[in-house]
């Protein structure tokens, strides 16, 4: 980004404390890159699946948020070099009469939630203006909500950051709507490869080690919002006999994750691209 904005330290710190809830950016200025190089891949005509047009979005949403937070004198320097980059995301998108978000919080006036790539492919573009994507942005909307009451004891929250002290997500409510991700991902079309899929199951499977580490009642509540999307996820895959950590390159490196019977290592796509299609059916002609 050419204009870095100057906000006080008091801004800065009121920032993250917003960012500390979202997975990425732990800075105002990381903020704005995201958005901007967001913005890169839709003028590049790379935006073909809805994970990452909701991920743009949510930038885009999380940046309204912080302007929310901060000082009047904070909001205007972030305005200022944030102006031009909204302008581009309006030239390289178009609207929609259907809003991305249905979420109570989110005010009229957030004109990004209406729009979409102008290059977005045919597929893309049809479903994201039909019923079935409604649908999926009420259950999107129930999970916001569902996560805004997750809520754990002082000792579980000592089990969870131990475990999460090394990851890139840096807490269970970024972690779930990571796995929220991929799900979607996975029933709209998952179009990557086995090494992307293997570490989107990751997730799944860090998630498994928190339920196991926390108490009976930490437990409850967190797969009482994992439980509807573990069954969209297995609405949308199938049941293979051998679990994807057994096969190359992970054997090799000798991985073992954390839960090796966990029902996700032994589901593939439905719906998936050309690559990791090919790829499961070399992986199970050799079984």
């Amino acid at each position: 980004m050419e204009t870095i904005p100057q906000i006080s330290a008091e801004d800065r710190a009121r920032a993250e404390q917003v960012l500390a809830y979202y997975d990425g950016p732990r800075s105002v200025s990381e903020l704005l890159g995201r958005w901007e190089s967001a913005i890169d891949t839709i003028e590049d005509e790379a935006v073909n699946t809805i994970f990452y047009v909701i991920s743009d979005l949510e930038i885009r949403n999380i940046i309204d948020r912080v302007l929310q937070i901060i000082s009047l004198e904070g909001r205007e320097a972030l305005q200022t070099a944030l102006s031009p980059v909204d302008n581009r995301f309006l030239q390289a998108t178009r609207e929609i009469s259907l809003s991305h978000s249905l979420s109570e919080d989110d005010l009229p006036n957030q004109w990004w939630w209406y729009r979409i790539p102008r290059q977005a492919g045919t597929n893309l573009a049809a479903w994201m203006e039909s019923q079935s994507y409604l649908e999926y942005l009420r259950f999107r909307t129930s999970l916001d909500s569902q996560l805004e009451r997750l809520q754990f004891s002082v000792s579980d929250s000592v089990q969870i950051e131990r475990i999460l002290a090394h990851s890139t997500t840096p807490t269970v409510h970024a972690l779930i709507r990571k796995w929220a991700r991929v799900v979607t991902e996975i029933e709209y079309f998952y179009d990557f490869g086995i090494e992307d899929y293997w570490n989107d199951l990751c997730v799944r499977d860090v998630l498994e080690e928190v339920a196991q580490a926390v108490s009976s009642e930490g437990r409850q509540a967190l797969m009482s919002v994992l439980h509807s999307l573990d069954e969209r996820f297995l609405q949308a895959t199938y049941d293979i006999p051998e679990p994807l950590w057994k096969t190359e390159p992970w054997e090799q490196w000798g991985f073992l994750p954390h839960s090796p019977e966990g029902f996700w290592w032994y589901r593939v796509p439905k719906r998936a691209g050309e690559e990791l299609t090919e790829w499961l059916k070399a992986f199970l002609d050799n079984r």
